[in-house]
């Protein structure tokens, strides 16, 4: 009985010892996971009436694969052919004329992340 009284109050000195009346800081929290790869849905369309739509989405990961909530503007869309295919800011894509057209999506922040989808436009005379 005596040794366990030693060994409780051997651990109390070095848990007295060890706590100092100086305040620690504790580490900054980690930064903030930022966008890493954007994805286009759906990859490819088609279109048959000039004026048609079809609507692609963009989702925005982080490196560790978690996606970021989407807010407006997150995205910027463009076309590589606009005399096939416009597409707006909500990724919205009209058919313009025949033809096939490169809709990529961008991270606002960082334009190196961005996804591409194609539409084929094949308007009947």
């Amino acid at each position: 009985m005596r040794y366990k009284h030693l060994v409780l109050l051997g651990a109390a000195a070095v848990l007295a010892q060890g706590c100092k009346s100086e305040f620690v800081t504790p580490p900054p929290p980690p930064p903030p996971l930022g966008p890493a790869y954007v994805t286009v849905s759906p990859a490819t369309a088609s279109l048959t009436v000039r004026g048609d739509t079809a609507q692609f989405t963009g989702a925005v990961f982080t490196r560790v694969g978690n996606e970021i909530e989407y807010r407006s503007g997150f995205i910027t869309w463009t076309s590589s052919a606009a005399t096939v295919a416009t597409v707006n800011g909500a990724g919205l894509v009209t058919a313009v004329g025949n033809g096939t057209a490169t809709i990529t999506a961008a991270v606002t922040m960082d334009p190196h992340l961005r996804d591409t989808a194609t539409v084929t436009v094949s308007i009947s005379p």
